[in-house]
């Protein structure tokens, strides 16, 4: 299920398309119990699996965000990838920006099943398992394949923010 990416009136666009392999187990929570299982994996109506593409762009903002100064990046050319809102009480001179980069879902492109595991919650404080403490989780084993696709729209290939772009990618 591919939707279009709108095109920008930004005068340079980047598409990079790929495949991503899971190197371990992998879960993609829904964040909903299921009535067989604690943990089910994140699917769309029609059962496929898939790696929000806000899931993606939300580890990358994050660690990027750390690595600016190591990158020789500013924080304006992450904010001009990423967008950025401000808190608020901010000052007046703060205004929302639209991010450059947009992420896809990665939706699962191979036939592998997944498969259950038991977990058990241990308590922080005691080291031990609590009373029903006990969950399953819905994990694909390592080798699942998805395919993803973002989008970078901005002003040239000279943009900084592509910086933080390629090392976004290297990460995967």
């Amino acid at each position: 299920m591919r939707r279009e990416v709108a095109r920008g009136w930004r005068p340079y666009r980047l598409e990079v398309h790929g495949v991503l392999v899971s190197a371990s187990a992998l879960h993609i929570g829904s964040g909903q119990p299921h009535v067989a299982l604690d943990a089910p994996l994140l699917r769309e109506a029609g059962g496929q699996a898939y790696i929000p593409g806000a899931s993606i762009r939300g580890v990358w903002n994050h660690w990027l965000r750390d690595e600016c100064g190591l990158l020789g990046c500013t924080l304006e050319a992450h904010r001009r990838l990423f967008g950025f809102t401000p808190e608020r009480g901010a000052a007046d001179a703060e205004v929302a920006v639209r991010g450059r980069l947009v992420v896809e879902e990665a939706y699962r492109i191979d036939e592998a099943v997944s498969e259950v595991r038991d977990h058990v919650r241990i308590d922080p404080l005691t080291g031990a398992a609590g009373d029903g403490a006990k969950f399953d989780q819905e994990v694909l084993a390592a080798g699942a394949r998805f395919q993803f696709r973002i989008a970078y729209e901005g002003d040239g290939p000279d943009d900084s923010e592509l910086v933080l772009l390629g090392e976004a990618l290297r990460l995967l």
